[in-house]
């Protein structure tokens, strides 16, 4: 896929909440990239056996960008910058 050659991924944190008696994993990731190449999107592989609840992107002066999820990708929008 093109656009995941747009971009070199500097930094993932990944935070995990694993409640056994519930059997569930909850967790927040935190992706830092820079841009190598022109692009629209910025688009990650999702896990497909996983639910995806909710999926926020934000560029560095704090505003939300465009976002949705598709065929176990999501796929950020510059545009809406």
């Amino acid at each position: 896929m093109p656009e995941q050659a747009a971009y070199d991924v500097k930094f993932y944190d990944l935070a995990l909440r694993v409640d056994p008696a519930q059997q569930t994993i909850k967790g927040v990731l935190t992706a830092q990239a820079l841009i190598v190449q022109p692009t629209e999107w910025f688009v990650m592989d999702l896990d497909n056996p996983l639910a995806v609840d909710s999926v926020k992107a934000v560029d560095p002066s704090g505003k939300t960008m465009q976002c949705n999820s598709n065929a176990g990708k999501a796929n950020y929008g510059f545009s809406s910058l």
